[in-house]
């Protein structure tokens, strides 16, 4: 894990003063009962919060306002995925907070998701795709947020022809706060 956040600083340099890339991880994670995956903790510590190519937004749980519950925001996301199940479309999803429920952690500019589906240790986590014009989950399974981003960043879908274009992510690759 903390090899494929080299190779991605390597692909996708930091931001050179990050904004927001500390706090205080036990209180969110108490919030939200739940512990982050480490290779997030350490992305947002390498890049804090950002956007890569302007478009993936990579949400950083650290700068929620106080006044904002965690848990209400996953709940109005995966609520998009309930109203498409309701709609007809097959997918198969746990809602947060049960085991094996999702998390979102990035999104993009039309309406697609990045989350964890929180089944096993933390560091187990896979990710899966929301893609909200085929109304589809995609589970990449055994990948992780930061393997995720990787392979992304090279132009290779871990979600098969959903979730973005990876031709998106044409170099210059960049990462801005």
């Amino acid at each position: 894990m903390a090899g494929e956040l080299e190779i991605l600083k390597q692909l996708v340099p930091p931001p050179e003063e990050p904004v927001c890339p500390d706090g205080d991880w036990r209180a969110i994670e108490a919030q939200l009962g739940i512990e982050f995956p480490g290779d997030y903790k350490r992305f947002i510590a390498d890049y804090g919060s950002g956007s890569l190519q302007s478009f993936l937004h990579i949400w950083n749980y650290l700068t929620l306002p106080a006044e904002q519950d965690p848990k209400e925001i996953i709940q109005q996301i995966t609520a998009e995925y309930e109203y498409d199940q309701a709609a007809g479309y097959e997918i198969d999803f746990v809602a947060y907070p049960e085991p094996g429920g999702l998390i979102p952690f990035a999104s993009t500019d039309d309406g697609n998701y990045l989350n964890w589906r929180t089944a096993g240790a933390p560091d187990d986590w896979s990710v899966v795709a929301y893609d909200c014009g085929s109304g589809q989950l995609i589970c990449a399974e055994s990948v992780g947020m930061v393997a995720c981003l990787c392979r992304l960043v090279q132009q290779e879908n871990p979600f098969g022809n959903a979730f973005c274009n990876v031709d998106s992510f044409s170099p210059p690759i960049t990462y801005r706060p």
